[in-house]
């Protein structure tokens, strides 16, 4: 083969210089496959790059990655669920990320990811061990990105990523002292602290400010949940009309709203605003859920709730004493306190709405 006809499947005795250019141009079509949503596609470029550059960091980071992307379809196709096959590509990932951890440079040579996706992966106390790994390589790239002197945009943005990556991994941390490692006798101390280095490290996260939310509601610190929630929703939700709910305690909404957090966080989100009585804001965020999947079992009962409560919980505000015993119904602990004082006419369109939503969630849920 002369040297003018592109190779696509180099030699083992080709030059460095040529191994080192194929595997990035292998990882760039990976990358490419992955972003497209074929990650088996994904997965076929990967292997010819790990088989070039075996202890490549980032070819085994990606080769990790990929195979999470495809344990997620496992686990979200439910025509095609295997949990053998979902758990096998779990195994295999973490496999990945630990040898990236063990081929991984120093200094600015040095990678974050595999801890933190090794975080994801774990749980407990070895879900914070990999994560602090991670944490600890993200505030390195941090103090490098600040000691530069002030530069293109290029700098900025890599910066941006940095903290929003620093502070993504710290919120994660705080979540796991609310649940795996809530009985530590310093659970709440940690995560007073973690809640604070997230938000310090970037300011305009709204996924940092929920965590903080969650953290106040479990304190029973309600106004300043509202606080934190009011904060995070303004970073991202334009509410559809100029007549906003005044009710929020923070700063105006930025002119220009980053991107709405994932799916899964605005699923938490929800929740949080249902345990708060803020049923109209649950309500805004219920329809960005369904424009995304409207097939989503969660969320049509969601939907179906925040309906009820916003018709009036299960009986009105007058409902007799005889009944409390229904509230163990509801996960968040309502109460007749809370709920919503309507006029019938009100009552019965939400509660009527409310029954479609339900009528909904059993269709998608049990209905093939």
């Amino acid at each position: 083969m002369s040297k003018d006809q592109p190779s696509t499947d180099p030699s083992p005795d080709a030059s460095a210089t040529t191994t080192f250019h194929s595997t990035d141009a292998l990882l760039t079509a990976a990358q490419k496959a992955l972003d497209d949503c074929h990650p088996d596609l994904a997965l076929k470029f990967l292997h010819r790059a790990h088989a070039q550059s075996p202890t490549h960091p980032r070819v085994l980071v990606a080769l990790g990655v990929c195979e999470m992307e495809r344990m997620n379809a496992f686990e979200d196709d439910a025509a095609e669920l295997d949990p053998a096959a979902a758990a096998a590509c779990a195994e295999a990932a973490r496999t990945y990320f630990e040898q990236a951890a063990a081929c991984s440079g120093s200094g600015a040579d040095e990678l974050y990811e595999q801890y933190l996706y090794l975080g994801q992966l774990s749980a407990g106390e070895e879900a914070l061990r990999q994560y602090r790994k991670g944490v600890h390589v993200l505030e390195k790239c941090l103090q490098r990105c600040k000691a530069a002197p002030p530069g293109s945009e290029q700098q900025q943005e890599e910066e941006k990523i940095v903290r929003r990556k620093l502070s993504d991994a710290l919120s994660s941390m705080a979540e796991i002292y609310m649940t795996d490692c809530c009985d530590l006798d310093d659970a709440e101390a940690q995560c007073e602290a973690l809640t604070h280095r997230a938000t310090t490290a970037d300011p305009s996260n709204p996924e940092a400010h929920l965590v903080l939310a969650s953290m106040r509601l479990s304190q029973c610190r309600p106004d300043d949940a509202i606080a934190s929630i009011s904060t995070s929703m303004d970073l991202w939700f334009s509410p559809p009309s100029s007549s906003a709910s005044s009710s929020s305690a923070s700063s105006s909404p930025p002119s220009q709203p980053q991107p709405q957090p994932p799916y899964p966080a605005r699923i938490n989100l929800v929740k949080i605003l249902l345990e708060l009585s803020l049923h109209d804001r649950a309500l805004a965020v219920l329809r960005t859920l369904e424009e995304e999947n409207d097939e989503d079992p969660e969320a049509w009962y969601l939907y179906g709730w925040c309906l009820y409560r916003m018709g009036g919980g299960r009986a009105g505000a007058d409902r007799d004493a005889d009944d409390d015993d229904e509230q163990e119904m509801d996960e968040g602990g309502d109460s007749s306190s809370n709920a919503v004082h309507v006029e019938d006419a009100e009552k019965a369109d939400a509660w009527a709405e409310a029954s479609e939503c339900f009528e909904h969630f059993m269709q998608v849920m049990f209905v093939a």
